[in-house]
């Protein structure tokens, strides 16, 4: 067999073996619409001296949340308690998800204005109203802009629909505002999965390696 047809051999059994990883259960691509909050409608004003609307695409919205097109540093952002108002808001988006499958969500929150703490919490519910949960907080500079952090947590479904809560919890709003973009929900791998295709991998660098006579 000739060096070209042992790759051959290789690739198309490592392309059998792994039919699985195309499916929905294995996909890695990010689970949430309009994540990071750039398709908007309706203008009712500005922000940091960009328009600031009040309807993001995808996104159910309670209380005093609006959307930039773009915050200081550029990036498009759910904004909580615009205004000085009330602190009683939040926005949740459901998604698809499968029983027993285990997913991790991450986002990035920070706050615009006075240096005053701001608190959010990032709730996922299912058949359970609690299936995972993470609280984040953040100061404002003092000095406009805001300054992002990372946060993230895992959870296992529990159905075929689950669905991610954003809950402000900032007991003071003046001159502070809390601010969420980048939000990403992901399946996390199976075990059989990654056992798989280290099989499959292997099984092909055996082929490669096996020696046989060259044949013109």
């Amino acid at each position: 067999m000739t060096a070209f047809r042992r790759v051959t051999a290789a690739l198309s059994f490592i392309a059998l073996a792994l039919p699985g990883l195309s499916s929905p259960t294995h996909a890695t691509s990010n689970l949430i619409q309009n994540s990071d909050f750039s398709d908007v409608s309706g203008p009712v004003g500005s922000f940091n001296g960009y328009t600031v609307y009040d309807t993001a695409a995808d996104w159910s919205v309670f209380g005093n949340v609006v959307f930039s097109g773009a915050e200081s540093n550029g990036q498009s952002a759910a904004i909580f308690n615009g205004g000085d108002q009330l602190p009683l808001d939040f926005l949740s988006q459901s998604f698809k998800t499968k029983a027993g499958q285990s997913y991790t969500v991450s986002f990035d929150y920070g706050a615009y204005g006075a240096s005053t703490p701001q608190v959010l919490n990032a709730v996922v519910s299912g058949t359970s109203p609690l299936l995972g949960l993470k609280t984040a907080t953040a100061n404002g500079n003092g000095t406009g802009g805001a300054a992002f952090s990372a946060y993230s947590f895992n959870f296992v479904a529990d159905s075929d629909t689950s669905t991610i809560t954003f809950d402000d919890l900032g007991s003071t709003t003046a001159s502070v505002d809390g601010v969420l973009t980048n939000i990403d929900i992901r399946a996390v791998p199976e075990a059989s999965t990654v056992v798989l295709f280290a099989i499959a991998i292997g099984a092909g660098l055996l082929v490669l390696r096996r020696r046989s006579p060259l044949t013109a």
